[in-house]
């Protein structure tokens, strides 16, 4: 029996079930780790001071970024087995369509091999029917030259009735025998032809229809392969949903955290306020040279007239910079955090909320040594000069805020 090209499948139908058993694996992972995930924290932190109940946000907001990060990764993962899995579906449904036409071609030449298998036996059947017949013919001939031969030549020559119907006789009797044997001889022929026909067709039925109960088994196999793969698709679809759900619970509670932190900083700064008073220190201990006042000047890099909203002063790189007054660290950015160097506008900078509408802003700094959420003291080191941003020297740009208002350093720190 002849093998068809569906053989070639088994590489692809292999990569299938392996991709398969290793998704229900992952599927089940994920589903356990959603599972945790989904456990959202408790909304109020039990803690004994303002502080604590912050510091614990923040770390349960860091949290949350976390596993934001890793659901993200997962998704990845997902994507990418939705994608294979996709792949493999179209290009099993691309074979059965090939096998599919392969089916029927194959079914017609079945159709075909069995009509001429009916041919061959109505051939073989007329065949035989002919040759019985003449095989009767010839046996009834035999007995009239049996006959015939009973008599003598004498007998033969008397009935002729002349010696030219004598011969002719004799001659037509040897005629008789000789087409009769040829009949014999063409009859058998005809025959062994009807039967090695009859041969043929049932090897040539016998052939077809082993390929197609090949194909037809390799069809359902097919369709039992796409139908598994469909499955698997749907639960990667699934568990994308159950994670875009996850992540958008966890993005609720985000911004939920971060909201609760606002208020505790808020809270916070009132409370250091209240406790240590309203008084002022200078930001660069030991460093009190203002090399740029509060107030319109010609720009330093700009080269044009800017308005300078605070006070500039000059220290050497890595000189101590300290709070100007009690607060809580509300905003951090340190993009070149370390270097002396590099970045633009403020470079690294600080933003201290002193809890009664006023703020203030700590720029171009090296090194940055507080966190967002920090309570400081007046006098705390912060972090240390340096000439990050735009700078044209190492220096502390200093400003006062009042109310989201910039206004004077020098009427607070002068």
């Amino acid at each position: 029996m002849k093998k068809t090209n569906v053989q070639n499948d088994n590489s692809k139908k292999g990569l299938t079930g392996l991709r398969t058993t290793r998704l229900l694996s992952f599927a089940l992972v994920i589903t356990l780790t959603l599972g945790s995930w989904l456990v959202v924290p408790p909304t109020q932190v039990e803690a004994a001071t303002t502080k604590q109940e912050l510091d614990a946000a923040v770390a349960q907001q860091a949290s949350i970024s976390k596993k934001l990060d890793q659901i993200e990764k997962q998704r990845e993962v997902l994507n990418k087995q939705k994608k294979n899995l996709t792949g493999d579906l179209a290009w099993l449904k691309t074979r059965s369509a090939e096998q599919q036409d392969l089916y029927e071609e194959k079914s017609a030449q079945l159709q075909a091999a069995l009509e001429e298998l009916d041919q061959a036996y109505q051939a073989l059947i007329a065949a035989e029917d002919k040759l019985a017949n003449k095989r009767e013919q010839y046996v009834q001939r035999l007995q009239a030259m049996y006959e015939h031969k009973q008599h003598s030549m004498l007998e033969v020559f008397l009935e002729s009735g002349s010696i030219q119907g004598f011969f002719t006789t004799i001659q037509i009797m040897s005629i008789v025998d000789d087409t009769d044997e040829q009949m014999i001889e063409d009859l058998q022929y005809a025959q062994d032809e009807a039967t090695l026909a009859k041969y043929a067709a049932d090897a040539k039925a016998e052939e077809m229809e082993g390929v197609v109960t090949q194909i037809e088994a390799d069809l359902a196999e097919i369709k039992a392969n796409a139908q598994t793969v469909a499955t698997d698709l749907k639960k990667v679809g699934d568990n994308l949903a159950a994670q875009e759900k996850a992540e958008d619970e966890l993005n609720k509670e985000a911004e939920r955290i971060s909201a609760m932190i606002y208020q505790l900083q808020l809270k916070l700064a009132a409370e250091n306020a209240a406790r240590k008073g309203g008084s002022w220190t200078w930001p660069v201990p030991g460093n009190t040279r203002i090399t740029s006042a509060f107030g319109w000047r010609i720009h330093p890099v700009y080269g044009y007239k800017k308005f300078h909203s605070g006070i500039d002063i000059a220290a050497s790189l890595g000189t101590k910079v300290v709070a100007a007054r009690g607060g809580t660290v509300i905003l951090v950015s340190a993009p070149v955090n370390g270097q002396s160097y590099g970045g633009w506008g403020y470079g690294n900078y600080i933003v201290i909320d002193h809890g009664d509408g006023k703020a203030t802003l700590y720029g171009h700094l090296k090194l940055v040594e507080v966190s967002v959420g920090d309570g400081v003291d007046a006098g705390d080191r912060i972090g240390l000069v340096g000439s990050t941003g735009t700078s044209t020297g190492p220096h502390l740009h200093f400003e006062v805020r009042v109310n989201g208002n910039t206004v004077n350093p020098s009427d607070y720190v002068g």
